[in-house]
């Protein structure tokens, strides 16, 4: 999935409103922080604000040079789990798109 499309469904699961354009790329909308540019992909704050909108638990994993992240659970009440390996992304870079990756699913099974 490319960025745009990650961002597009994580904003949707967070309830912003948010536009994307060609060169500043998506901004808020609405609400107190319309205008402000928005990227939780390369922006620790936003990606930490993501995450705490919703709820989402974010195990980082040095031994295994992964960050996992808990976004929900299943039909059967057990916790869903996604994770990106550190392999060819640092540690900040990987929580960061996990958060986007995860809010994305949220944000897709969303009507």
């Amino acid at each position: 999935m490319i960025d745009n499309r990650l961002l597009e469904l994580a904003a949707k699961a967070a309830s912003l409103e948010v536009r994307h354009f060609a060169l500043s790329g998506f901004n808020i909308m609405s609400g107190n922080d319309m205008g402000k540019t928005w990227n939780p992909l390369t922006d620790d704050g936003d990606a930490l604000r993501l995450a705490i909108k919703l709820n989402l638990k974010i195990v980082p994993d040095p031994e295994m040079l992964r960050t996992e992240v808990e976004y929900g659970e299943d039909e059967l009440g057990d916790p869903k789990w996604l994770a990106v390996h550190w392999e060819d992304l640092d540690a900040c870079a990987a929580t960061r798109l996990a958060i986007v990756k995860a809010a994305a699913v949220i944000g897709r099974g969303m009507p």
